[in-house]
């Protein structure tokens, strides 16, 4: 478990280097998840449904956009 938390440490750590793709990543990630329910609709048990995936793809998109 040690270099597991090695790894994440030195990764966060390259991460916060550049700070700006870190902003972008999460600005990104705030919009995704905004403004996916306007596409949607506002029928709550349909975006109880979609909403863990769309969280999901979301997030990996967004880690994506750093790279």
């Amino acid at each position: 478990m040690s270099a597991f938390a090695a790894i994440v440490r030195r990764d966060l750590t390259l991460a916060l280097r550049r700070k700006n793709e870190v902003i972008t990543s999460v600005f990104f990630f705030v919009v995704v998840a905004a403004l996916f329910p306007l596409g949607i609709g506002p029928e709550m048990n349909t975006l109880r449904l979609v909403a863990p995936g769309i969280l999901w793809v979301g997030a990996l998109l967004a880690t994506v956009l750093s790279q």
